[in-house]
């Protein structure tokens, strides 16, 4: 983290203004498998679908 910050143009965001960003936050928890494929819902329409398994239709497996 120390050489990331050292990076010209790089700064440390406040906890508020990562709050702010358009997007920011936990992605809705939850998946369900179609197919071979896992599938999670990251909000507004916003879907992926990989190769992979649904476990406990909590987390994905990614093969």
């Amino acid at each position: 983290m120390k050489k990331l910050n050292s990076i010209k143009g790089i700064s440390h965001l406040s906890k508020t203004e990562q709050k702010n960003i358009s997007g920011a936050g936990v992605a809705p928890s939850g998946c369900y498998q179609q197919g071979s494929k896992c599938c999670r819902n990251f909000g507004s329409g916003n879907y992926l679908c990989d190769y992979g398994e649904c476990i406990n239709g909590r987390f994905c497996a990614w093969y």
